[in-house]
């Protein structure tokens, strides 16, 4: 894959919702949107970034031209 292409798959990938890992209010974990993790009450853990993680390991190990 070339460089503009990446930048065109990134871009895509960006536009999705942005999903976050919490701990729910009875203690579970769970990936929400933003929106309903405000809406439920639910604590902050982390990005997910799984789609765009897995993008950049395979093309960055494979070199992007």
């Amino acid at each position: 894959m070339d460089f503009p292409e990446l930048e065109q798959r990134i871009s895509e990938l960006r536009t999705r919702p942005l999903l976050l890992r919490c701990r729910t209010p009875n203690g579970r974990e769970a990936v929400l949107t933003v929106a309903d993790a405000v809406k439920i009450g639910a604590v902050y853990i982390h990005i997910v970034a799984d789609d765009l993680d897995e993008l950049l390991a395979a093309e960055l190990s494979e070199g992007v031209t």
